[in-house]
């Protein structure tokens, strides 16, 4: 699946817009290393978000996920969430 930040994907034309598809992630701090890094959950969280994006878009058909926004908030108990979208079209 290509996700991209950009509007369109330059040399190919989008044949059809299926329509905003999304995903979430989060995870808790459980897994950070002794020093506090928080960059693994945060990665897992992040990569979390990006595949159930990915599926969705599959799942309605799409070739490709267009203008992919990305929103993060930290929760109370460490963790943190990320929220995916995007547009989900199918290319020629």
């Amino acid at each position: 699946m290509l996700i991209v930040t950009t509007d369109d994907v330059p040399g190919r034309e989008i044949a059809e817009t299926l329509g905003l598809a999304s995903g979430w992630g989060s995870s808790n701090p459980s897994g950070r290393s002794p020093r506090g890094d928080h960059r693994n959950y945060h990665v897992r969280s992040r990569d979390a978000a990006l595949a159930a994006l990915a599926e969705e878009a599959e799942e309605m058909g799409a070739d490709a996920i267009l203008a992919l926004r990305i929103a993060v908030s930290d929760d109370v108990g460490g963790g943190c969430n990320f929220f995916a979208c995007g547009t989900a079209v199918k290319l020629r």
